[in-house]
């Protein structure tokens, strides 16, 4: 719960400077007006940060500790937009934990995303929902594919007409599929990670 608390402090810490670092850009630059987006605009991101295990949960709705360390994750993604405010993308990553045994818990999904923007001034703020697959690796040799269910949020700061810096905050649903016995666990971590966009 404390390394919760202190997180969530550093995100807020990191939001309160991209805000006053923008409106500190925007009494220099104010006569600079940044174009918008328009149907096939497309962008290039890179993500890198946290991954927070949560808890997980099975389908008679009980809940169990993760028993999994705070990781690192990482993904790629493209987008292109069908619209000024909406665009559509499909996003490759990867995330590692240790559990305490320790065994190394790698995951691998693919998911495929639709996102609406909200524009303010120099800001964006994305909203999207993602879903697709989820390729695990845990133990030795135990490999499982799940569904991957990804909502999320963001905040970035518009640097220039072709990059962006901000910050994303994930919520990860990954679910297996519950066998003949109703067996299976449901998931539930967090991704907070720092981000890098380029618009071209």
């Amino acid at each position: 719960m404390k390394k919760n608390k202190i997180l969530l402090f550093a995100c807020l810490v990191f939001l309160y400077f991209c805000l006053i670092s923008g409106g500190a850009f925007a009494k220099d630059e104010s006569i600079i007006a940044l174009p918008g987006h328009a149907l096939g605009d497309q962008t290039l991101a890179l993500n890198l940060g946290l991954f927070i295990p949560l808890f997980f949960q099975d389908y008679s709705g009980q809940y169990y500790p993760a028993n999994m360390t705070l990781g690192g994750t990482g993904s790629v993604q493209w987008n292109a937009y069908l619209s000024s405010d909406i665009r559509i993308g499909l996003e490759l990553g990867g995330c590692f934990a240790f559990t305490p045994r320790p065994d190394t818990v790698l995951m691998m999904p693919f998911v495929a995303k639709l996102t609406y923007v909200f524009n303010f001034s120099r800001f964006e703020m994305p909203v999207y929902i993602g879903a697709g697959i989820n390729l695990m690796k845990y133990s030795e040799n135990i490999i499982n594919m799940a569904i991957l269910v990804k909502p999320g949020i963001g905040l970035y700061w518009r640097f220039d007409a072709n990059l962006s810096v901000g910050l994303n905050c994930v919520w990860w649903w990954n679910t297996e599929l519950p066998a003949v016995d109703n067996s299976g666990m449901m998931g539930n971590f967090m991704e907070v990670t720092p981000s890098l966009f380029y618009h071209f």
